[in-house]
């Protein structure tokens, strides 16, 4: 009988962790998102001068290594990597313009695959301490991942506070109201 007790304890506790999980991937309170599952993206090059037009952190999709060359082209930029560009889809995640030195950006290998191919990544976007000594100079880094096979209509890039930073869907800005769902 007092297994039988202990049991029912443990379903209990494990059912409450799995209405925990429910309500992270809840985005708006009436719908709620089906998960495709875990996948991974691989950062190939980056740069701290993207020369971003503005201080809008964005992300741009890009089809293959010729959009990502015609990117560069466009913005005068060279991408540094230590690897070729595959012949991949790609995202390009762009802190925007900084009036200093100190910024830069991590995107984190772990992403999240939507059901309907919305991608969801995660960054670490770094700021400098105040009063730090910085480079006295415009900065815009940006980071350049390949993207998982398959058709991914947009990609959302979220902070390490969860606060939605770039979308491809709106690439003139965000929202601020999005947070990170899962």
């Amino acid at each position: 009988m007092k297994w039988l007790v202990a049991l029912g304890f443990f379903a209990l506790i494990a059912g409450c962790k799995a209405f925990d999980t429910l309500d992270r991937i809840i985005v708006d309170p009436s719908q709620a998102i089906s998960l495709h599952g875990d996948t991974t993206v691989t950062e190939v090059a980056r740069s701290q001068r993207c020369k971003a037009p503005d201080d809008i952190s964005r992300v741009t999709l890009l089809a293959d290594r010729v959009a990502v060359a015609r990117w560069q082209e466009q913005r005068g930029v060279q991408l540094q990597g230590n690897e070729a560009i595959a012949e991949a889809a790609h995202a390009l995640v762009d802190v925007g313009q900084r009036r200093s030195g100190g910024y830069g950006l991590a995107v984190t290998r772990k992403a999240v695959l939507h059901e309907d191919g919305h991608l969801y990544l995660r960054a670490t976007f770094v700021e400098p301490a105040e009063g730090a000594a910085v480079t006295q100079e415009i900065t815009s880094p940006c980071v350049l991942v390949k993207l998982p096979k398959g058709r991914i209509p947009f990609v959302r890039v979220y902070d390490q506070t969860d606060r939605l930073r770039a979308d491809s869907a709106q690439p003139g800005g965000v929202s601020d109201f999005l947070r990170w769902p899962f």
